[in-house]
């Protein structure tokens, strides 16, 4: 997925990367309806419960998602120099790649005029980036502030 933000939020976007647990919440089995960013020490959602989230392309508007099925989309394959899982093989990612895009809907994919494939961020992520925000942004010319600590 390809996310435009204004600038002002590149910082938060810095902190949204080494934070942040992708999710795909689905109202059907089969049919995404939007990714879920979360902080990575968060618990993953489970299929049929209420998820409170903020749309990104809403301006953070609060949304209520209940999914038929929740499919974590980041695998860590490699930790602290070690590979901790079997890695995929090239027609192993292809396979996936082909599913994905076919449970796409058509909306989605359409050259003519596309509906944008919505992103959302958890309520604690939300809470992260605003601090973040609170904290200042850099202007032209200035250093940018310390990175938080890791986790």
């Amino acid at each position: 997925l390809f996310l435009c933000l204004p600038v002002s939020l590149s910082v938060c976007l810095s902190v949204c990367v080494s934070l942040s647990l992708p999710v795909s919440l689905c109202p059907r089995v089969d049919c995404p309806i939007l990714d879920l960013l979360m902080v990575d020490d968060e618990l993953l959602p489970r299929a049929g419960e209420e998820i409170w989230c903020h749309v990104l392309s809403r301006g953070g508007e609060r949304v209520s998602v209940t999914a038929a099925r929740v499919e974590c989309l980041h695998h860590v394959y490699y930790k602290d120099g070690q590979i901790t899982m079997k890695l995929p093989t090239t027609a192993e990612v292809r396979s996936h790649a082909q599913r994905s895009l076919n449970n796409l809907p058509l909306k989605h994919k359409r050259l003519q005029e596309p509906v944008p494939y919505q992103v959302a961020v958890s309520t604690r992520l939300q809470q992260v980036l605003r601090e973040v925000m609170e904290e200042g942004v850099p202007t032209p010319g200035q250093a940018p502030p310390a990175p938080p600590p890791a986790l």
